[in-house]
């Protein structure tokens, strides 16, 4: 199932992220510190969730955590790759 939310949003976020780094950035953040607060918080008992919001927060972090990682490249189609693959081999350090 992750596989499948990842083939289907890794495009999405893959624009995203080249668009505006900095905004996904923060984005991120966020999210994932939101879904850390949440998961911490109901384990040291400083707020209880229903179980149905403990398994969606559980659920959501596992999604943003596969889609927040640098792993989604793959998912993407073969000509996005390519283009991907251009704009970072530009960024590298020329040997010499």
């Amino acid at each position: 199932m992750s596989e499948f939310i990842a083939k289907f949003l890794a495009p999405i976020l893959e624009k995203f992220k080249l668009a505006s780094p900095a905004a996904y950035a923060i984005i991120a953040a966020i999210l994932l510190t939101m879904f850390y607060f949440a998961k911490q918080a109901t384990l040291f008992g400083v707020f209880a969730l229903p179980t149905w919001a403990a398994d969606a927060v559980q659920f959501l972090s596992m999604v943003a955590g596969i889609l927040f990682s640098s792993q989604t490249f793959q998912y993407l189609p073969a000509d996005e790759q390519a283009k991907r693959q251009k704009i970072t081999s530009g960024t590298t350090r020329a040997e010499g």
